[in-house]
């Protein structure tokens, strides 16, 4: 599972949602879900988004 979600967006984010950088934190059960929201919000505020994602377990 992944615990924290950092969603920043770029290009004209300032000016459509104010002075904030980062949307939300959220947590999501797997990525399906996550994708779906990245979607979401593409298609509500025509921005791209990056993702930064932080595991709960280490990866090898």
């Amino acid at each position: 599972m992944w615990r924290v979600i950092t969603i920043i967006a770029k290009g004209n984010y300032k000016e459509r949602m104010g002075h904030l950088h980062a949307i939300k934190y959220i947590q999501v059960q797997d990525l399906q879900n996550l994708m779906k929201f990245v979607i979401l919000v593409y298609l509500q505020f025509s921005i791209q988004v990056s993702i930064v994602l932080k595991s709960q377990r280490k990866i090898i």
